[in-house]
């Protein structure tokens, strides 16, 4: 045992007045326990001497600061209390200092200093044979886990042996009491074991919502768990081959999800994608997509106090964004349903809701998005010119002189287009849309343009059909049976209308 600055003081003043050693050891001795006399005395309390049974009072008090009675508040005058009664060989009474060690750590009431005697305390508990003593054990674990300080070094080491242990136990209580503390952990451990943690975890199966009828509940919880666990760890893993395997547990689960722990699932998918094998990618990426529309997954994160409300699946899309393709991106924007008009029927129709729900995912694609294009190398032009043509749609052009011999590139595109028939066939497929004939008795002014498109890309043919009926009086076309169409056709032959813009009619 430690001496006190007292005791080592005592035997120093002895042993300089010419006592011998063993009569300055108990001179100290004396003093000590004279000291400790004074103060049960004085607060009615044993200072840690475990030997000393604990009152009626004080029991009283423990178990009601463990059953979290709301007229009790403790303090750190109680931590003395809590280690003595968990150091009890009464196993009722050292089983209720573990709850009140669960229910003091959430007030953040134990320093660092507590730890060791705590630990020490609720390690041999965690695989008792006793119920309580076992469950509440680790309950207590579980609320210093959530205290970076306390549980650290050493200490955190012992609760991942003693994890492990539990989620590999045979009894159904005991996996169920180490799934719950792998929540805490995973959070806290270094990759190597937080790794071997998840791999053990991953063979609990999950349980389909077919199958949760009649089944052992505590089957149920561990499942769910196990499904929480593997999702806060998700963020950290970095092995491939765990993250396919933790990606295809999550994709197994139960849909729509029964348990609300499962809710979350999309966003420890998320941050699997960018770590999987493309198959498993894929299969990611078509869930989160899925579940962004799936009116079900809305919720708030709290209860009974006004929050913003969320939606599960925008959640895991602001995550996933971070890995998409542009391609992906294109098929993300699709899948967010259309923001509401305003007119509020339901809670999918509050904009405000709307912006809450999907505005964090919409501006994480619209960055991603941006990222992408800055990356994009321009697209290398290719000439296009007499061979070009030739090549592009296999066959021998003639009646058109080289690109440079014309004064406006216009003039050479309107030849390509001509020899290779695009006007007439402008004219079928508006014929065909629009119902038009040429023995119709209207009029029809013909434009052709092609070329390059303002992007860069490669070009298209942009034919202009202005068809009216001729005023018999002015000779002219007359303003009110005016009808203006463009044909649009890129060099693969794909037919498009673009709108033609008003101040262009």
């Amino acid at each position: 045992m430690r001496k006190s600055v007292g005791t080592i003081g005592t035997i120093l003043v002895a042993s300089l007045f010419g006592a011998t050693a063993q009569q300055a050891q108990l001179l100290a001795m004396t003093e000590e326990n004279c000291l400790a006399t004074c103060l049960q005395e004085g607060t009615g309390k044993t200072s840690g001497d475990e030997s000393s049974p604990l009152s009626a009072e004080s029991v009283k008090r423990l178990k009601d600061i463990g059953a979290g009675q709301y007229q009790i508040t403790p303090s750190r005058e109680d931590v003395s209390l809590v280690i003595q009664a968990l150091r009890d060989n009464d196993v009722t009474i050292s089983s209720w200092a573990c709850l009140a060690v669960e229910k003091m750590a959430s007030k953040k009431l134990f320093t660092p200093e507590d730890t060791k005697v705590l630990w020490e305390g609720l390690r041999p508990k965690l695989r008792s044979q006793n119920e309580d003593a076992s469950q509440w054990s680790a309950r207590g674990l579980g609320a210093l886990c959530l205290d970076t300080e306390i549980l650290s070094g050493a200490i955190l080491d012992g609760a991942f042996e003693e994890t492990l242990l539990l989620v590999s136990d045979n009894n159904t209580e005991m996996r169920r009491r180490g799934a719950v503390l792998s929540r805490y952990l995973v959070k806290r451990l270094p990759k190597d074991r937080l790794e071997k943690l998840v791999r053990t975890l991953i063979t609990s199966p999950p349980v389909a919502a077919e199958d949760q009828k009649g089944i052992d509940n505590s089957e149920a919880h561990i499942s769910c768990f196990v499904t929480q666990s593997l999702i806060s760890s998700a963020s950290r893993i970095e092995t491939e081959s765990l993250a396919n395997e933790m990606a295809l547990r999550l994709l197994a689960e139960s849909d729509p999800p029964t348990v609300l722990g499962e809710l979350g699932r999309w966003e420890g998918l998320a941050y699997l994608a960018g770590k999987t094998d493309k198959e498993t990618r894929e299969q990611i990426v078509k869930s989160i997509l899925a579940a962004v529309a799936d009116k079900k997954l809305i919720y708030s994160r709290t209860s009974g106090v006004i929050s913003p409300v969320k939606h599960h699946g925008a959640d895991g899309l602001a995550i996933l964004s971070s890995f998409l393709t542009l391609q992906e991106i294109e098929r993300a924007e699709q899948a967010i349903p259309p923001k509401p008009t305003g007119e509020k029927k339901t809670i999918h129709d509050s904009l405000e809701h709307f912006a809450s729900m999907y505005g964090a995912a919409k501006e994480a694609l619209a960055v991603r998005k941006l990222e992408l294009q800055k990356k994009m190398k321009p697209a290398i032009r290719v000439e296009e010119d007499l061979a070009f043509f030739e090549k592009k749609y296999k066959m021998k052009i003639t009646g058109v002189k080289p690109k440079g011999e014309y004064s406006d590139p216009d003039q050479f595109y309107s030849a390509i287009a001509k020899e290779l028939g695009i006007p007439e066939i402008a004219w079928q497929a508006a014929s065909e849309k629009f119902g038009w004939r040429k023995d119709d008795g209207r009029h029809t002014f013909t434009m052709l343009k092609g070329g390059p498109t303002a992007g860069g890309g490669e070009g298209t043919w942009d034919v202009m059909f202005i068809r009216s009926t001729i005023n018999a009086e002015t000779k002219k076309p007359d303003p009110a049976t005016i009808e203006q169409v463009m044909v649009q056709i890129d060099y693969d032959g794909n037919i498009t209308f673009p709108k033609i813009a008003n101040g262009n009619q």
